[in-house]
């Protein structure tokens, strides 16, 4: 009777490795990186060490695969909050600052304006008259304050 033992090559960690980024790739939102790098880092460790058994592979892997969690977790997660453009879906919001001309006078500190091809509500404390320029300062929703510039 033959003794079968169980072992595992550098290209198993490899193959591990890149099923768990392609899972990952898929939109687990970050939960599967630390794993990945754990593959490929005991794909490395093997392939220096040859010698080391398959019980001593998983015990390094799980304590790799918890480590680089928990790294990704404390200093990268946020990484991946950041954006360039955190005002693109907030068009009031990034009008603050533009220079309007009003066209129709404010009533009870309120109206519209036009900016560009839109008609915006207004609000303002100011006293604002037909043909006098102000500044969009703040946005309330979909509604633009202004002050006398």
């Amino acid at each position: 009777m033959e003794n079968y033992t169980l072992t595992l090559q550098p290209w198993v960690w490899l193959v591990i490795g890149i099923l768990v980024f392609t899972i990952e790739a898929l939109g687990v939102g970050g939960f599967l990186l630390g794993i990945g790098v754990a593959a490929f880092c005991q794909a490395i460790l093997l392939w220096i060490f040859g010698n080391m058994t398959w019980q001593i592979q998983l015990l390094i892997f799980a304590v790799n695969s918890v480590g680089f969690s928990v790294l990704y977790w404390k200093y990268f997660r946020s990484f991946n909050e950041k954006s360039d453009n955190s005002l693109i879906n907030d068009r009031a919001s990034q009008l603050i600052g533009t220079s309007v001309e009003i066209r129709e006078p404010l009533i009870d500190g309120r109206g519209r304006v036009q900016i560009g091809d839109t008609l915006w509500k207004v609000e303002s404390a100011d006293q604002l008259t037909e043909g006098s320029h102000a500044a969009v300062v703040a946005s309330k929703g979909m509604t633009l304050v202004l002050e006398k510039r």
